[in-house]
Parts: structure tokens; sequence; C-alpha cells
């Protein structure tokens, strides 16, 4: 594996991460709001 393809390898296993780590909290920012929204209409 030459240098290129090791840093290549890396980005893209760094933007899957962040991808992956962003829509995570966005579900979960989305999954409490609406949690919220239900508790304050009770």
């Amino acid at each position: 594996m030459t240098l290129l393809q090791a840093f290549v390898y890396y980005i893209v296993r760094l933007v899957l991460y962040a991808a992956v780590a962003a829509g995570g909290i966005a579900i979960g920012i989305r999954w409490r709001r609406h949690k919220n929204a239900k508790t304050n209409e009770e």
C-alpha cells in the first residue's frame, strides 16, 4: 500500500465516521425534541 492509498483510505474512514456521528446526533436531537413536545402536550 502506497502512502497515497493509505491517506485516501484514512480520509474515507474519517468522512464515513463523521457522517455516521452527525446522523446519530441529528436523529437524537429530533427524537428528544419530539419526546419533549409530547410531554409538554400532556
